[in-house]
């Protein structure tokens, strides 16, 4: 299972995702949450919430492009914590492995510095891979 906000900062994320699963033969399920918030009772996504889910839906094509049985599953979050909602998730799809990224520090400090990927690694029995962020030309981001 792959977790993706979609935001570019998460091509690395799919990219091990696409290499795991061409090695492997494996099935890539990317999980996508929607942030909503409450707002006089209704559920009110964030304003780029369309774009996320479009850019997400795209990753997953691409993957599908390479051959890959890719899905998209997209939940929505209202009170349950992201982390616990993507731990639940792999049990549910029967993931091997969750692979996750982050955009904070630079290359020595980023294992230690994702926030979702240690939450994970506790709330999950299944092995959780941290992907370093990095942009579609390769390039590392947020290594400030």
């Amino acid at each position: 299972m792959v977790a993706s906000d979609g935001r570019e900062t998460s091509y690395g994320v799919m990219v091990a995702a696409r290499d795991l699963a061409l090695a492997l033969g494996s099935r890539v399920v990317a999980i996508h949450v929607v942030r909503v918030t409450v707002v006089r009772g209704a559920l009110v996504p964030a304003s780029d919430e369309a774009d996320l889910q479009r850019m997400v839906a795209n990753q997953v094509r691409d993957l599908r492009l390479h051959g890959i049985d890719a899905v998209l599953r997209v939940r929505t979050r209202v009170a349950t914590p992201l982390p616990r909602l993507i731990a639940e998730s792999a049990v549910l799809e029967g993931a091997d492995l969750i692979i996750t990224g982050t955009d904070r520090g630079g290359p020595i400090l980023w294992p230690f510095r994702s926030r979702l990927a240690t939450a994970l690694r506790r709330l999950s029995d299944r092995p959780v891979l941290t992907v370093p962020s990095t942009s579609p030309q390769g390039l590392p981001t947020g290594a400030g």
